[in-house]
């Protein structure tokens, strides 16, 4: 988990740390993909820890709860895979919901 600016989260117990240290292994190779943007391994790696650490930074901590406004992305596996190595819940809304089922999206703090 994040626990100072900058650090590096620890490979652990964490499901989202140990998927990271899997990750490591397949350099290049491609991860993820949707409507034509598609990261490596590499990429969603490095973009999970610095989404962990911007979300450290932020002050989110375990156990904190995290909204997401976001729809079936390749940015998606990066935003669940970042929240959870900081150790945060998430409750996902996505934007193709019915106008029922959506919520007035508030202004990011992240």
């Amino acid at each position: 988990m994040v626990t100072n600016a900058g650090e590096r989260p620890q490979a652990g117990g964490n499901f989202a740390a140990r998927m990271l240290d899997l990750f490591a292994g397949c350099g290049d190779a491609p991860a993820v993909g949707c409507d034509g943007r598609q990261l490596s391994y590499r990429q969603l790696r490095d973009q999970v820890l610095a989404f962990a650490d911007l979300l450290s930074t932020a002050g989110v901590q375990p156990g904190s709860g995290v909204g997401v406004l976001l729809g079936n992305t390749a940015e998606a596996v990066v935003v669940l895979l970042g929240a959870h190595l900081v150790g945060c819940r998430t409750a996902w809304i996505t934007p193709e919901a019915p106008h029922r089922q959506q919520v007035e999206p508030a202004a990011p703090t992240v």
